[in-house]
């Protein structure tokens, strides 16, 4: 259950600060609005990649 909780963690993270960049996008668009959600988008899929391999190791 620990180890679930942590590989889920990042995802939540990230979909808050995805969510947040969102509406700031839709309040005030430009192009730094969508600089940040490419940035998210790369960090979301790093961490994944990050937690998903420590999962697999400790196992």
């Amino acid at each position: 259950m620990f180890l679930r909780k942590e590989v889920h963690s990042p995802f939540l993270l990230m979909k808050q600060r995805y969510d947040n960049t969102l509406t700031t996008y839709r309040i005030a668009p430009d192009y730094t609005g969508l600089c940040r959600i490419k940035t998210d988008y790369t960090e979301l899929y790093r961490n994944m990649w990050k937690y998903v391999g420590i999962c697999k190791i400790i196992p």
